[in-house]
């Protein structure tokens, strides 16, 4: 497998599924990179007007169904933006049809069985595929942990994020990422209320680390 340093995005054939408000973002981070976004694929008609009015793709080039518009532009690079159910589905149709870089947003899969086969079909076919985790290349986490452990700051001892309709699947697959990133350790346990009847106004995650 090719070093990624040494692949350039300028001009690589990208496509996107799913353009709702990240995908959308997505597109326009690609065609900030210089990559040339070639399609894209969405079932709503409103979706696939947003891509040709605010990006320049071409009509032709937007599909109702992710897997027709793999088959007719083959893209070497694709962006998965829907929610999760589609993920793992999506994941090994690219793979099938060539393409060679996979960015699936979060969360990857609805299962490890979904996620364990969406890693090994990539691996066989040598597929770069990426999940959209991006809090490890932000200040407010990159800063602290350059400062952990130091005599400023001395040793991490706890996360603790609150936040209101929050969903452990959704906004929380962040938060397991940036633990891990923060403390070099998987999370190793995690504790849930559930309401059968309303939302909970806040939910938080606390990740509790032994100190020496």
């Amino acid at each position: 497998m090719s070093d990624l340093n040494a692949i350039s995005p300028k001009g690589l054939r990208t496509a996107v599924i799913g353009l709702g408000r990240m995908g959308l973002r997505h597109v326009q981070a690609a065609q900030s990179l210089g990559m040339a976004v070639i399609g894209g694929a969405d079932p709503s008609s409103e979706a696939r007007a947003a891509l040709m009015r605010d990006h320049g793709v071409a009509a032709e080039a937007c599909f109702a169904d992710g897997a027709a518009m793999l088959a007719a532009l083959k893209p070497e690079a694709l962006v998965i933006a829907t929610t999760a159910p589609a993920h793992a589905e999506l994941v090994l149709a690219a793979v099938q049809a060539g393409v060679r870089h996979i960015l699936c947003e979060k969360p990857m899969a609805r299962s490890l069985a979904e996620a364990e086969a969406m890693i090994a079909a990539c691996t066989a076919a040598g597929v770069r595929l990426a999940v959209n985790h991006q809090m490890r290349f932000m200040e407010q986490y990159t800063e602290v942990k350059a400062l952990t452990g130091s005599e400023a700051m001395g040793p991490l001892a706890s996360v603790t994020v609150a936040a209101s309709n929050f969903g452990l699947a959704m906004n929380a697959s962040h938060y397991f990422e940036m633990f891990r990133y923060m403390t070099g350790e998987d999370v190793a346990e995690i504790s849930a209320w559930f309401e059968a009847n309303s939302l909970p106004i806040f939910a938080a995650i606390t990740r509790q680390l032994q100190i020496g």
